[in-house]
């Protein structure tokens, strides 16, 4: 009997992308097709509710290639939720996420799964070159190390979502529910066999980014904050920090009084002193358990944790 062909996921989220799909659908035919000797293929689609005609065209392509399934979200739940919900529908021995915009070079599949054969249950790409201006560049490099630097999981430098992960990493990953995930920190912090491919990340060639600044700022606060308790600890060691200058400063002021003769008026300084450091201490410790507080409370908000499939299509 011929042995059975592995099955690879591919697992691509879009949002306004209608400009691109083509190219991308091109690429992507054509490394699978390369590799159809040995491996079956799925590529599962997920749409953030996009605005043009992005689900038309994923239609069309679905109708066309029984390999695309694609489902449209009933409104945009957001990057990584879209991409963890697109693993969670996969039915692959492995899956690959990889972007619309081909940035990242879909012909590393080969060699990933390469890697994957030899008992790496993940093979991410190492990004050592990007088109990109030098502060943006800069800023990224930089959040990489600090998230590093800072988390409580092995999370590699430069390395983004593009990865190829095993059935066992994707069943652990979608048996949880996170409203604010951050995908390849919680994907690293399994602890499995992982291995890094270095590749120059290419330029988006079609469409604009959906990523503005805002949405960086808020993907940085989500990595620190779902990898590490490194705030709560910098809020202990300020409070400390301060609680012992404020005991330094009152033995300061009352040696002054008692010894030297100073003529300070009665309280008025040290009161001062010890009210703007409580408002200080309060609001730093407050606004660090209010980010905590308010990611426990989303997890219970049913409507944040698994994306609303408005229309879902199996390719015929």
């Amino acid at each position: 009997m011929t042995p059975k062909k592995p099955l690879i996921s591919i697992v691509t989220p879009v949002y306004n992308e209608e400009d691109g799909l083509g190219a991308y659908y091109k690429r992507v035919s054509a490394v699978i097709e390369k590799l159809s000797d040995h491996y079956d293929f799925e590529i599962v689609m997920t749409d953030n509710c996009s605005t043009d005609a992005t689900f038309e065209r994923l239609q069309d392509f679905a109708q066309n290639d029984p390999r695309i399934r694609v489902f449209r979200f009933s409104k945009n739940f957001g990057y990584q939720k879209s991409i963890w919900y697109g693993y969670s529908k996969t039915k692959g021995d492995a899956a690959l996420e990889l972007d619309v915009d081909l940035q990242d070079p879909p012909e590393m599949l080969e060699e990933m799964l390469g890697h994957w054969h030899k008992g790496h249950k993940i093979v991410y790409g190492i990004r050592k070159d990007r088109q990109e201006g030098l502060i943006i560049t800069s800023l990224r490099k930089l959040f990489y190390r600090l998230v590093r630097g800072v988390s409580s999981y092995d999370i590699p430098n430069d390395a983004g979502d593009f990865m190829l992960i095993d059935r066992d990493i994707i069943n652990h990953l979608t048996a949880i529910k996170l409203s604010d995930p951050y995908l390849r920190g919680t994907i690293f912090g399994f602890g499995y066999s992982k291995i890094g491919i270095e590749y120059k990340r290419d330029a988006r060639e079609i469409g604009v980014s959906k990523f503005p600044s805002l949405r960086l700022i808020q993907l940085a606060t989500d990595a620190i904050v779902n990898t590490s308790i490194f705030p709560l600890r910098m809020a202990t060691l300020m409070g400390i920090f301060i609680a012992f200058g404020a005991v330094m400063l009152s033995l300061y002021f009352a040696i002054d009084r008692l010894f030297l003769g100073a003529d300070l008026p009665r309280g008025i300084t040290a009161i001062l002193i010890f009210v703007l450091i409580s408002m200080a201490i309060n609001a730093l410790l407050i606004g660090i358990m209010g980010e905590y507080i308010g990611k426990i409370y989303r997890q219970f908000a049913a409507s944040d944790i698994v994306p609303i499939v408005e229309k879902e299509i199996d390719g015929v």
